[in-house]
């Protein structure tokens, strides 16, 4: 298939799924969209990705899109890739999956059988209601076996059938419930909540990989901080982070979950850096990230963020060689971020975060990278004999530029003579 129409316009996600519904319903078969693209539809927010359930087996929907991968056959579904939309641009890939029920889930993850059947009993095996509908974008219209449409019109997360049975199949759906919460602002309802608390435990049976996945949607959301509360009051954040002991309220790091009040739309490491700061020094911050499998990088982000935040509650008491040191870091406003965001929800004073922020202001690029006076290949040149001393001279240069008080290469190596003496019995002659 060509990424354009007859008249050469690049397609849009939504137009692909809709090009395979089309093609489904031509061939005989019921199709539609499903699941998140729905709900989101119905808010009136575009979708992040489409999914397609339909009455053809994979063999049939195979046989319609020659391109199309087997990815999960046993469980009837097939990806449909097309290409970019624009050049450069990232590849499309369409789920399409037979409506099917599921057997019994004896490892709290996969159905250990599944029956392909038709949309009703498709509709019936899904999470939460507002997950449940589907949507003809041939007929333009909603079909809702589950009462999604108007759970989704309340702002109410529900189960589908009974949440203790929903929940046993896949743990992971708890935490899920609590992150539909936090991300589109609904309540969740009484009976899923008693389900919540009274399975909260079972949440150690899920792989810290999926549990990390759906930790950081909730951390890294537009309102994390109901998110954490939510994941608090059910007993599901003592499971997930045994340090939150320390977190809950009265504890000494309550200001960490608070601090989310203030921060929407973080970054996994910054979400991370606000979660620990103060948890321990560089190895716990670290055993912690690694039990949630984040990436080396990714630790060694959060540990970086989490060491260097105190330099910014005693940003005003820098040298100005220091505070230029830290307003170059890449992470600065990270670490301005975490200050103001600490400093909002312990009603402290904020005035280390606005010097910080003025001074940021305040410095130009070249102020803050200040050109290279001189090099080893300078100093060896006056005499001096390579080694470890060449890093501490090279600095102590550059903290004189970005003091001001060192401004050329003649004015470097008057400084070097006077401040590093030669090694003794080196034999050879210092040169300015």
């Amino acid at each position: 298939m060509s990424g354009r129409d007859e008249k050469g316009i690049l397609r849009t996600p939504r137009d692909r799924a809709g090009e395979i519904v089309t093609r489904l319903k031509q061939a005989g078969f019921i199709a539609y969209f499903a699941g998140g693209s729905v709900r989101d539809q119905l808010r009136g927010t575009a979708p992040d990705d489409y999914d397609i359930a339909t009455s053809a087996r994979p063999r049939e929907i195979l046989k319609l899109f020659p391109q199309a991968v087997p990815v999960g056959v046993s469980f009837g579904v097939v990806l449909v890739p097309f290409p970019p939309a624009k050049p450069g641009g990232k590849k499309v890939e369409i789920e399409v999956a037979t409506f099917r029920s599921d057997g019994t889930y004896r490892d709290g993850r996969h159905p250990d059988s599944v029956c392909f059947t038709d949309e009703k009993e498709d509709a019936r095996r899904r999470d939460f209601t507002i997950n449940g509908m589907f949507y003809d974008p041939v007929e333009g219209r909603v079909i809702d076996y589950v009462g999604g449409e108007n759970d989704l019109r309340e702002g109410i997360i529900r189960t589908i059938g009974d949440p203790a049975l929903r929940f046993g199949e896949d743990y992971l759906r708890m935490i899920r419930a609590v992150r539909f919460a936090s991300r589109l602002g609904f309540q969740i309802e009484p009976q899923t909540t008693a389900a919540l608390t009274k399975l909260a435990s079972h949440i150690v049976k899920i792989s810290a990989e999926r549990v990390r996945d759906e930790f950081l949607k909730i951390l890294t959301g537009p309102d994390p901080f109901r998110g954490l509360t939510l994941l608090e009051n059910c007993g599901l954040l003592r499971y997930i982070l045994p340090e939150s002991s320390q977190m809950a309220p009265g504890g000494p790091l309550r200001a960490n979950i608070d601090s989310f009040r203030y921060v929407k739309d973080a970054s996994p490491e910054l979400a991370f850096a606000i979660l620990l700061n103060r948890t321990g020094g560089k190895d716990r911050v670290a055993e912690i990230c690694r039990r949630f499998r984040l990436s080396n990088r990714q630790v060694e982000q959060v540990i970086s963020r989490v060491a260097d935040v105190e330099r910014i509650r005693e940003i005003r008491n820098r040298s100005v060689a220091e505070l230029k040191r830290l307003i170059r870091l890449p992470h600065y406003r990270d670490l301005l971020e975490m200050v103001h965001a600490e400093c909002q929800a312990t009603g402290r004073s904020l005035a280390d975060w606005e010097y910080g922020r003025m001074k940021e202001e305040a410095y130009g690029a070249d102020e803050l990278h200040p050109p290279e006076l001189l090099s080893g290949g300078d100093l060896i040149a006056m005499g001096y004999s390579p080694g470890p001393r060449f890093r501490e001279i090279l600095t102590q240069i550059e903290t004189g530029q970005l003091e001001g008080k060192i401004r050329t290469p003649g004015e470097a190596r008057t400084f070097v003579i006077a401040h590093f003496p030669a090694e003794t019995g080196s034999g050879r002659k210092l040169t300015i």
